[in-house]
């Protein structure tokens, strides 16, 4: 029998949304200092975070199994390190 999933108030996605927002500008803000490969590497942070937040809360995958929640990060981490590997490939041509 499928779980029952306990509904989300918009308390909480007013709070998240404010957190996206917040780290956007943060984001924003980075972007505009002169730090060189560091710089990105940290928006890339942000944005993962971003990303983690989405899934968890609008694509409520905070109330899945653990073994659906699993299957989901080992496909991340393949893209990822996929995404590695092929920025290495690229950087010593």
């Amino acid at each position: 029998m499928a779980e029952e999933h306990k509904p989300v108030s918009y308390r909480s996605y007013f709070v998240i949304w404010l957190a996206l927002s917040a780290l956007s500008g943060l984001n924003v803000w980075i972007a505009g200092l002169a730090g060189g490969s560091l710089t990105a590497w940290i928006i890339l942070a942000v944005a993962s975070l971003q990303a983690g937040l989405v899934l968890s809360v609008f694509m409520h995958l905070n109330q899945e199994t653990k073994m659906f929640r699993l299957g989901i990060l080992a496909l991340l981490i393949i893209v990822a390190v996929s995404i590695g590997l092929t920025f290495v490939d690229v950087l010593y041509r």
